[in-house]
């Protein structure tokens, strides 16, 4: 039998099915909202009084969502190895001087912005798909090389 590739959701919310009325429920109200090129990406609280989590929709459902992890939410990189191994993708961050990196889990539909050290920015949450869509779709600002003046930190 063919293995099941494991989806990742983000609580019970779920790219490509959850619906704005179903993240509002679950995340409250949103605190901001903006709308680019057909997408409108609304703000959610979080642990972070800085940073929100954000939710992109498109025609109403949720199609990614990104989670910010703080200190306080004591998440790791090891909360994403765990239950989908090494990451098959890594992109850089096209800024030199961020020491923090895409990992990408495109067919499970997860991937999280990371420092070498387990430390967790961001998980995002979307559709499995493939790196190319993926690339094209959110991978914008991310390289597959390191960008010049890049090293190790």
């Amino acid at each position: 039998p063919t293995p099941v590739t494991k989806t990742a959701t983000f609580d019970s919310l779920t790219p490509g099915i959850s619906t704005q009325d179903q993240v509002n429920t679950d995340l409250g109200k949103p605190v901001n909202t903006k709308t680019t090129d057909g997408q409108t990406v609304f703000d959610y609280k979080s642990t972070s009084q800085n940073r929100f989590h954000q939710v992109t929709f498109t025609n109403g459902v949720a199609t990614l969502i990104k989670e910010v992890v703080t200190s306080t939410d004591n998440i790791k990189s090891d909360f994403v190895t765990n239950n989908y191994g090494v990451a098959p993708y890594m992109f850089y961050n096209n800024n030199a001087n961020n020491a923090f990196n895409l990992y990408i889990y495109p067919s499970n539909g997860i991937a999280y912005l990371g420092h070498t050290d387990g430390t967790i920015l961001e998980i995002w949450y979307f559709q499995p798909t493939t790196i190319s869509d993926f690339t094209k779709n959110w991978g914008t600002g991310f390289s597959k090389t390191q960008p010049i003046g890049g090293g190790a930190y």
